[in-house]
């Protein structure tokens, strides 16, 4: 009982700045002592073969990489460095942290709680613009909070600036859009530069989820522009067309301009196997080339839903039975773009919804995982948030900017969902956008409440204030703008459309 008033008081009266401090403050040392926890203590007992406190695959192989180059800044000089050794863009930067420190694991947990602590900030600030700040942090208290998400931090991993670079960019995206289109806004600005720096940071590590983004973001900007013109060629507003225009022209520019940036990598599975498909001494009996679509995006449909899938089929001999049990439709026939096209459906299912109710432990599945129990969690709070995204549909409570954004997760949990047949592995990669959607739909939730139950009073209010021989015995209007629905950084009024 004490705890609540408390909570309401640090982030629902004190200003931005002292909350994003107080929030960056308490996750990241929350983090810090965590990650330690789980290093130190319960990851060697669930973990025999750690060795150094690293878990064996990816961990250990990038403290390897970076311990290496280290050693080989320290012997032939900084000419020595790169930023992607083996392909690997963590790898980098952690080089230099143990050649300043030494080659010591443990180094890169002060690092991951710090971006962990970046992107509940980020989290937070974009929940705000939606609901008010004492509804914002309980919303972003699961990501904040999630033990089994930390537990990858304790590790070097990719994970971490991945998931700080999808907020960065998705608050710069929410922001552009909300802009008022003035070339010279400070504001603008400033969100093509989070757009920026987001994309920068993904594309160090994860130069495909770039593309994924661009794919999204060029659809979402496609839509917001032709509903764009829609609502201003109904109400005849031919002034301000380009004004209100020049944020959505910025970020085509800005999606198409980092282009380059996901020419970091070429080794990838998808265009590796593309690749390899297009060679001339190249003949595959199990797909049938499309001869309505280009080679090259047949060639990528067939690395990502054959090639990139059938990397997985090592699991199904894997000793743990939870990692065998985690593959999901991994021997669906791929012969065709044609297949992976009516796939989609599927896929969309699956990227939103898996695991299914079936599968969730407190409904009385067989845990053998703690990734089973944590994913029922997750997957209850984001059964909620769709269907109040949904609700906020049918009832024309989510603006353009949302539904864009929420178009962008759509389409990287589809192409996710088909080149990865495997949920624990899914759960990974979906995880920013998981919690990003599970944020939006929550705090649509709250304001749909919020506002039909202060229409109710309103309404109420109206019909005693009405004669009693009045026939009228009904009230109308759309009070969404004028509830009292206070938010932290309210959208004025002119950028509710584009």
């Amino acid at each position: 009982m004490h705890l609540w008033p408390g909570f309401r008081g640090q982030l629902g009266r004190v200003g931005p700045t002292a909350s994003a401090l107080l929030i960056f403050t308490g996750v990241s040392v929350y983090s810090l002592l965590v990650m330690t926890l789980y290093r130190l203590i319960l990851l060697p007992q669930f973990e025999p073969m750690m060795i150094d406190g690293l878990l064996p695959g990816d961990p250990t192989y990038y403290h390897r990489l970076a311990t290496a180059l280290a050693a080989k800044i320290d012997s032939v000089g900084w000419s020595a460095w790169s930023l992607r050794p083996e392909g690997q863009g963590i790898v980098g930067p952690l080089a230099i942290l143990y050649w300043v420190a030494g080659p010591r694991a443990w180094l890169s947990i002060p690092v991951n709680a710090i971006l962990h602590g970046l992107s509940s900030v980020v989290l937070f600030q974009i929940a705000r613009t939606y609901v008010p700040a004492r509804w914002a942090g309980v919303m972003c208290l699961p990501f904040w909070a999630s033990p089994y998400y930390l537990s990858w931090y304790s590790q070097p991993n990719k994970d971490s600036l991945v998931v700080a670079g999808v907020m960065l960019f998705s608050m710069g995206w929410l922001s552009a859009l909300r802009a008022s289109g003035e070339t010279g806004g400070k504001g603008l600005w400033k969100a093509l530069g989070l757009c920026a720096a987001g994309l920068g940071g993904i594309a160090l590590v994860r130069p495909y989820l770039v593309q994924l983004i661009q794919l999204g973001a060029v659809l979402a900007l496609l839509v917001v522009s032709i509903w764009a013109l829609m609502v201003l060629r109904s109400h005849n507003h031919r002034r301000p067309v380009a004004r209100r225009a020049w944020p959505i022209l910025l970020l085509f520019g800005l999606v198409l301009g980092v282009t380059p940036l996901t020419r970091f990598e070429r080794g990838n599975a998808v265009t590796w196997h593309a690749d390899y498909l297009l060679a001339p001494t190249t003949k595959l009996d199990t797909w049938q080339g499309s001869s309505w679509l280009p080679k090259r995006l047949d060639a990528t449909l067939y690395g990502t839903a054959v090639a990139q899938r059938n990397t997985f089929r090592y699991l199904m001999q894997d000793k743990n039975v939870a990692a065998r049990e985690g593959l999901i439709d991994l021997d669906h026939p791929f012969t065709c773009a044609a297949d992976v096209l009516f796939y989609v459906p599927r896929a969309i299912q699956i990227g939103l919804f898996a695991p299914f109710p079936v599968r969730w432990a407190f409904l009385g599945y067989p845990s053998r995982s703690v990734f089973r129990n944590f994913a029922a969690v997750e997957m209850l709070l984001a059964y909620g948030a769709i269907g109040c995204l949904l609700v906020g549909t049918v009832m024309r409570r989510i603006d353009h900017t949302t539904a864009s954004l929420v178009l962008i997760i759509l389409v990287v949990l589809t192409i996710y969902a088909i080149a990865t047949p495997h949920l624990g592995a899914l759960d990974r990669y979906r995880y920013p956008f998981m919690a990003l959607l599970t944020v939006l739909g929550l705090a649509h939730g709250i304001r749909i409440a919020t506002l039909e139950s202060r229409r109710g009073v309103r309404c109420g209010e109206q019909m005693r204030a009405m004669p009693d021989n009045s026939s009228e015995t009904s009230c109308n209007g759309d009070v969404e703008h004028k509830s009292g629905m206070a938010l932290e950084h309210p959208v004025r009024s002119d950028q509710q459309g584009v």
